[in-house]
């Protein structure tokens, strides 16, 4: 969990720290940083939700992922009380982060599980052979 919570933390400290005039005038799009932040963030979460629970299915997936769009939906609306621009383009790229960090998550864990007994009961029972 620290490193979720430290990565957050950086995370929510960076967003809402003014960005001086030097960085504004070059002008270069961040739409790839929000993506690969968010990404990194979900992972972290990710791993922390999937140690400390029996909870690794879709519903899992989708909770922490609502919650994560939620986080950087209010992440973006806050950010003009610190003299930043909220825009929709920088929230849609944390969305994709979002998505793209939960899908491997949850593809990478569906692959990678060892079936269980039950499993083989159930494939069994299925093609015939109970």
């Amino acid at each position: 969990m620290v490193p979720a919570v430290v990565l957050t933390s950086i995370w929510v400290v960076a967003t809402h720290t003014p960005v001086p005039r030097r960085i504004r005038e070059v002008g270069a799009p961040d739409w790839l940083g929000h993506g690969v932040g968010y990404f990194a963030m979900l992972l972290f979460w990710a791993i922390f939700v999937i140690s400390q629970t029996s909870r690794r299915g879709r519903a899992a997936a989708i909770g922490l992922w609502l919650a994560a769009a939620t986080f950087a939906a209010i992440d973006e609306l806050t950010q003009p009380f610190v003299n930043r621009s909220a825009e929709w383009t920088d929230w849609f790229a944390d969305l994709t982060g979002l998505t793209v960090a939960i899908v491997g998550v949850f593809w990478f864990g569906y692959f990678r599980r060892k079936p269980t007994e039950d499993d083989a009961s159930a494939a069994s029972r299925h093609i015939g052979l109970r």
